[in-house]
């Protein structure tokens, strides 16, 4: 259904970020994948989702716990 649709374009987003070297694009959407992982109880892919995203932004100086991104809801999805 719609969650194999969502995957499909994050997946996609995912290639994308790395065809253009956007390594900030990249972690961000890691960041939704592993959110998106740890909502259907999937915490391994979640972690190494996030552990990914977490080794990119540390690499592009972003600071531990900085906000790199917030729900619909406003609460923040931390790195």
């Amino acid at each position: 259904g719609q969650l194999v649709v969502a995957h499909a374009h994050l997946d996609a987003a995912i290639q994308i970020a790395e065809n253009l070297g956007q390594p900030y694009e990249l972690a961000r959407t890691l960041l939704i994948c592993a959110a998106l992982r740890e909502a259907e109880h999937d915490a391994e892919a979640g972690a190494h989702h996030r552990e990914r995203a977490r080794a990119l932004l540390i690499g592009l100086g972003v600071r531990p716990g900085t906000q790199v991104l917030r729900t619909m809801s406003g609460q923040p999805l931390l790195a």
